[in-house]
């Protein structure tokens, strides 16, 4: 829009310009026609009284007057029709400068062999690069606490930093048993106590069980509520995943975010993320990895 709208200003002021010069030609043509009349007057009337030098100045003075302005208003007319060409061709070059600037910024973050699709999701690289980047942050926060109730919290508010997550709880494994129990939360609010769970009670005690993450689109209303001081509403979306030592899950991560996540990105970070804070879980904090006699049974 804003294109077309510079070529109409400029057209205008070609226009304008034009009509301006056209004006100062009738009213300069009318005072030049009124001087060759009074020169010629003075001719008619004087001629026997004047010299032929002085006669002869006085004509060749209305021709060189003439032929002056005639060339000036013609000068005039096509300065002002060039600027008026160069304003647009100026506006024009901008134009597919920018459009081919945006080409070089979009074909450069596709990867190779896509250059002629239309838009597409992130390449794995752009994934990749951005997993990584988001994985180093978490992994040096949670690095610092000594205790496991501030590293739980740790690990919940960098991770509502990096996927605009509104709340978040994080579960434990209890020693010799397949119950979880809370370590932490984030922006968490409940008039009861978290419960503890089982391996395969629930969504979260499913999730352990399959030891995959999940998500969870379109969340009944108020089965998670948020609360602030601007009053309370229901996220749509949750993620559930789990934190694995070998094959046995040491923590589980709940949380609720208002907007859809990108679960390339989400997995991939959580990939690059489980090995450390598993062995942060077990080593640091003495989270214990066996399974009470009858879960081993059942695995065997």
């Amino acid at each position: 829009m804003k294109g077309y709208q510079a070529k109409i200003i400029a057209l205008a002021l070609m226009l304008a310009a034009f009509a301006l010069f056209l004006a100062l030609f009738f009213r300069h043509k009318e005072a030049a026609t009124e001087y060759r009349e009074n020169v010629n007057l003075i001719i008619a009337n004087f001629e026997a009284d004047l010299s032929e030098e002085f006669l002869q100045k006085l004509r060749d003075e209305v021709q060189i007057e003439g032929a002056f302005f005639n060339l000036a208003f013609a000068g005039l007319a096509l300065a002002s029709m060039a600027l008026g060409i160069l304003v647009l061709a100026a506006k024009g070059q901008d134009s597919a400068d920018k459009v081919h600037f945006v080409m070089e910024q979009d074909s450069s973050h596709r990867p190779k062999g896509e250059e002629t699709q239309g838009p597409t999701a992130d390449s794995e690289e752009v994934i990749q690069r951005k997993a990584q980047e988001i994985a180093q942050k978490i992994l040096e926060h949670a690095s610092k606490p000594t205790r496991l109730q501030p590293f739980a919290e740790a690990l919940l508010g960098k991770l509502a930093k990096a996927f605009n997550l509104v709340q978040g709880i994080c579960f434990v494994k209890e020693r010799a048993s397949d119950s979880y129990t809370l370590a932490g939360t984030y922006a968490f609010f409940s008039d009861r106590q978290v419960d503890d769970f089982r391996t395969g009670e629930g969504i979260a005690g499913q999730v352990v069980k399959n030891k995959e993450s999940l998500f969870v689109e379109n969340v009944p209303e108020n089965y998670v509520t948020i609360l602030s001081g601007l009053g309370n509403s229901s996220p749509r979306h949750m993620l559930i995943f789990p934190i694995l030592h070998g094959q046995t899950v040491v923590a589980l991560v709940e949380t609720a975010s208002f907007e859809a996540m990108d679960q390339r990105l989400v997995n991939r970070v959580i990939e690059l993320c489980n090995d450390t804070l598993a062995a942060a879980l077990v080593d640091r904090f003495g989270i214990d990895t066996s399974l009470p006699v009858e879960a081993e049974v059942e695995e065997s």
